[in-house]
């Protein structure tokens, strides 16, 4: 493992060689294991430091949305063995679907979930968000991305475009 050390911040390159990723079906999370400390981690967040054209690269690793410490990060997924790089592709390709929100039908709040029905570009879908600061983010220019108590996430490119309807229920959410 090498580290690079910066005044304020301290990034860790993983070694590949070092390091398995499975994923843990039953609630569609990553297992990160980092072999070479014998030490494993439940509950890691993926985050690509790249946009779109870098898909693969420079992925950083967390323990877990609350925690600010980077487990570390890995340059090209390319170098990790077949099992764990399929495991974060599937993952990765996850993370970059993103069903685009063309009208809201309802949203209701029950025992402090919110439940979303929407339109979608491909077709009706229902979804809860726990956290109206945390999962749904207003962006410049109008986007806004959703995140579902199931990681799905979904995405209003311009919400000054909805219909008015769409956009009061939205602006009583954000």
């Amino acid at each position: 493992m090498m580290c690079v050390n910066k005044k304020k911040s301290e990034i860790t390159i993983l070694d590949p060689e070092n390091v398995e990723i499975r994923l843990n079906e039953d609630v569609q999370e990553v297992n990160l294991r980092l072999k070479e400390e014998d030490k494993t981690y439940e509950r890691v967040e993926v985050n690509p430091a790249f946009p779109l054209s870098q898909i693969g690269r420079y992925i950083s690793f967390k323990e877990d949305e609350d925690d600010e410490d980077e487990i570390g990060m890995i340059k090209d997924i390319s170098e990790l063995d077949n099992q764990s790089r399929q495991a974060l592709e599937k993952i990765l390709e996850k993370m970059y679907f993103m069903p685009r929100i063309i009208k809201i039908h309802e949203v209701e709040e029950e025992f402090g979930v919110t439940r979303w029905e929407v339109e979608t570009e491909k077709g009706s879908r229902s979804f809860d968000i726990k956290s109206r600061r945390r999962d749904i983010r207003p962006y410049e220019n109008g986007r806004v991305i959703f995140h579902d108590v199931d990681g799905n996430r979904y995405e209003i490119t311009d919400f000054n475009k909805l219909d008015k309807k769409s956009r009061k229920l939205l602006r009583s959410e954000i």
